[in-house]
C-alpha cells in the first residue's frame, strides 16, 4: 500500500541584506536595503550599540525598500536593523547591523541687518546646514548671547519689531536642527535704530506769529520749508522772511531768531 505524504514548505522569511545610508544631515538620514520577497519591513534604530529588539525607535515601511529617518540628534552615531514581514505572524530575523553618524548642527554666519527704522530692523544670516528654524537673541550693546530677549524665527531674513528708537543693539542667532538640538550661538552683530525725527509743519499750519514776532509752531519744535529772503541783522538776532510757493500761492511769515 502506498502512504500519502503531505509536504509543507518550511522556507524561512528571507532576511533583508545590503543595508546602506545616504543624504545624512544633522537630524535625518536616508536608509536602503535589498529584499525581493517581502513587501513590508520593520526598521529599528537607536544610538550605536543597542541590541536588536530593544531599540527605542521603529517604523513600518510598506512597498519601498527605503525610508528617511527624521528627528535625529546631531553629531550622533546610530545603528539600524531591518527585518521583513512576509505574512501576518511571519517575520524574518533581524538583518546585520548598519551604522551612520549625523553631522553637526552648524552655526549661522555672515549676520547682517537692513531697513533699520526707529523701531524695527530686518535681520539675515547664512544657514550652513539644513535648519529651517532659528533662535535670535538680542539686547543692548554688550549683553551675553542667551541673556537678552529671545525670539524664534521661521524665516530668513526676519523682521525684528518693537525696538526702541536711537538705541544700539547687539544680536546673535543659532540654528534649531531639531527638538533640543541647536547650534552654538553665532558671532555678534550690531545695528542702531534711527532717532525719532522732529515733527514737520508746513507754513500753512503755523498759526502766525507770537507777541514777540517769532513764528508760533503749535508750541513744539518743528521744521519749516521754503525760500528764505530778506535776511536782516537786528539787535536781538536775525529777521528773515520765509516764502512758501509749494501751494502755488505766495505765502510767508517773518521769523525773528
Amino acid at each position: 500500500a502506498l502512504d500519502l505524504i503531505e509536504v509543507t514548505s518550511c522556507l524561512p522569511c528571507p532576511i533583508p541584506i545590503s543595508l546602506t545610508s545616504s543624504n545624512i544631515t544633522s537630524n535625518s538620514a536616508d536608509i536602503n536595503w535589498s529584499d525581493s520577497t517581502a513587501s513590508q519591513w520593520i526598521v529599528e534604530y537607536d544610538t550605536a550599540g543597542f541590541t536588536p529588539g530593544a531599540g527605542s525607535n521603529s517604523v513600518v515601511v510598506d512597498t519601498n525598500t527605503f525610508t528617511t529617518l527624521t528627528g535625529l540628534a546631531s553629531q550622533t552615531a546610530y545603528d539600524f536593523y531591518v527585518r521583513a514581514i512576509c505574512s501576518p505572524g511571519d517575520t524574518s530575523t533581524y538583518s546585520d547591523t548598519a551604522s551612520f553618524s549625523t553631522t553637526v548642527c552648524s552655526d549661522p554666519t555672515a549676520l547682517s541687518s537692513a531697513n533699520v527704522s526707529i523701531d524695527s530692523a530686518s535681520l539675515s544670516w547664512t544657514e550652513n546646514g539644513t535648519a529651517m528654524q532659528w533662535e535670535i537673541s538680542y539686547g543692548s550693546t554688550g549683553f551675553t548671547a542667551g541673556n537678552g530677549t529671545q525670539v524664534v524665527a521661521n524665516a530668513n531674513p526676519f523682521n525684528l519689531l518693537g525696538l526702541s528708537s536711537n538705541t544700539s543693539y547687539d544680536w546673535y542667532v543659532r540654528a534649531i536642527c531639531g527638538a533640543g538640538d541647536t547650534s552654538n550661538w553665532s558671532d555678534t552683530a550690531s545695528f542702531t535704530t534711527l532717532s525719532v525725527p522732529l515733527p514737520y509743519y508746513s507754513i500753512g499750519t503755523i498759526n502766525g506769529e507770537d507777541s514777540t514776532g517769532v513764528a508760533d509752531s503749535l508750541n513744539v519744535a518743528c521744521y519749516t520749508s521754503g525760500t528764505v529772503t530778506g535776511v536782516d541783522r537786528r539787535g536781538s538776532g536775525y529777521e528773515f522772511a520765509l516764502i512758501d510757493l509749494s501751494s502755488g500761492v505766495q505765502e510767508g511769515i517773518t521769523c525773528l531768531l
